[in-house]
């Protein structure tokens, strides 16, 4: 019996044996008492009625955008598409023993996390990490000048170990309004660093001051001001916002097993250039993540830190939010030098990607993440003359390359053309084929963004090498 219906069953048993008798003894003032209490007693009922409603409607809102997803999970299969990270197999090569061990490790660990500490972390911020290789630090300080730019008011914290910022790296970074550089020297997180290089994220997140941490790598360009993330119900009713890589996994993968979580057909693997994590609901399997980054086990069967965030979400059982809308791919087209210009011929162009563009939940593009751009940066691009932002500036962006739809185990490609490491979308024919849409990147990407971040950049096109082999294509986009 429901609260309501007990509460209708007491009303006709009063007036049934109660109510009458007082009508029949004409007693005006019980019964102006009485008439005031049914009153009472509906309003109460008009308002538990509508607790009741508004709680179910936001429990299912809840569902909707955060757990119970609107498909239903098919098993994945021994198939890992073109991952680059499932072509060494024999890795996978687990005994029986060793799954077991490790589910128990990973178990006791999770046992022994202590709890959060709540006068430690508050507020909101970006995170991120500076290094030297490929001019990581420079590029850092062009990203935060961005954000600067588009308004952003958010503090930053960027972390790095003892040793790896020249003192002028660190002046740059922290002439930046609001930007704080932190160094990691105790011995745990050093000892951590010893066993993977990847280890950094992990600690920065959870070293930093923040409750609610945007990380960011330092590569990533943010499209517009990030902020309003925070706000999303996306991130207000879980715990994160993860992003898609290109990549699905094998059922093969141990690790399913190891932490005894389904293999699902409908899920990409995770790129952890942008994450968004709010470190008090999350806070044992962000812990969880840091360890599976220093597991050798895990390591040996995973690639970076990039998906223990979602594994470790998943093992534990505590939500999330996943971003659905696969990634488009910025890039340029080219032809060898010596071939016919496309234009005049029917000499293939070739597509070669090189950021990552990720969107926020509600489709829209917002983050940039130029993962192979740094290593060929300094070669130059032909002018945009389309757009006089960019006037004798070396411009890699020219193509957003796209599925037109985004379904389960689409098919990216990364290979090594002509000396360049590019990214494309499969044209193939397969079960869950989508067509390719390309369009002009400044059509979608301000180019008024594109020429802050060369501005910030501070490179001089003009002592840019002309590339030797290849010859960039641009597309006449009015035709």
């Amino acid at each position: 019996m429901t609260c309501l219906q007990f509460i209708r069953r007491c009303l006709a048993i009063f007036h049934k044996y109660v109510l009458k008798k007082i009508i029949l003894s004409k007693n005006i003032s019980l019964l102006i008492t009485i008439f005031l209490i049914i009153i009472i007693v509906g309003f109460g009922k008009l308002i538990f009625s509508s607790f009741s409603l508004l709680a179910t409607h936001q429990s299912k809102l809840v569902n909707k955008i955060v757990r119970k997803e609107e498909f239903d999970y098919i098993p994945c299969t021994s198939d890992a598409g073109n991952s680059p990270f499932a072509t060494h197999r024999e890795k996978w090569l687990v005994s029986n023993k060793s799954i077991v061990d490790a589910q128990l490790k990973w178990k006791s660990f999770v046992a022994s996390i202590p709890s959060y500490p709540t006068h430690k972390y508050a507020g909101s911020g970006i995170v991120s990490s500076a290094h030297n290789g490929y001019d990581g630090c420079k590029r850092l300080v062009a990203s935060l000048k961005i954000l600067r730019w588009l308004n952003c008011k958010l503090p930053v914290e960027i972390f790095s170990f003892r040793g790896e910022l020249t003192p002028y790296q660190i002046l740059m970074l922290t002439e930046i309004p609001d930007v704080k550089s932190v160094i990691i020297d105790d011995k745990e997180s050093l000892t951590n660093r010893g066993h993977s290089q990847y280890a950094i994220k992990l600690l920065a997140i959870l070293k930093s001051r923040f409750e609610h941490v945007l990380w960011l790598d330092s590569d990533n360009i943010p499209a517009r001001d990030p902020t309003y993330l925070f706000d999303l119900p996306q991130y207000k009713y879980s715990t994160a916002i993860f992003w898609p890589d290109f990549w699905f996994t094998s059922i093969d993968n141990p690790v399913w097993r190891i932490l005894n979580i389904p293999c699902r057909i409908q899920d990409y693997e995770q790129e952890s250039g942008q994450i968004l994590i709010n470190k008090k609901s999350a806070w044992k399997p962000l812990n969880m993540a840091l360890y599976m980054t220093t597991d050798k086990l895990f390591q040996t069967l995973l690639y970076g830190d990039k998906d223990t965030f979602r594994l470790s979400w998943r093992a534990l059982n505590v939500s999330f939010y996943f971003v659905r809308k696969y990634l488009a791919i910025g890039g340029f087209e080219y032809i060898r030098k010596g071939e016919q210009d496309n234009r005049l011929s029917n000499t293939p162009l070739r597509f070669c990607g090189h950021t990552m563009i990720q969107h926020d939940p509600n489709g829209t593009i917002l983050f940039l993440h130029m993962n192979l751009l740094k290593g060929y940066f300094y070669m130059k691009f032909p002018h945009n003359p389309q757009y006089p932002q960019l006037l004798n500036m070396s411009n890699p962006w020219r193509i957003i390359r796209q599925y037109s739809e985004t379904k389960p185990r689409l098919r990216a490609i990364l290979e090594n053309r002509d000396g360049f490491g590019c990214t494309d979308l499969s044209e193939g024919e397969h079960e869950y084929y989508s067509s390719i849409i390309d369009v002009d990147y400044h059509s979608i990407v301000s180019a008024n963004l594109t020429a802050k971040y060369f501005e910030f950049l501070n490179m001089n096109s003009q002592l840019f090498p002309e590339t030797s082999d290849i010859q960039v294509i641009d597309r006449n986009w009015t035709q």
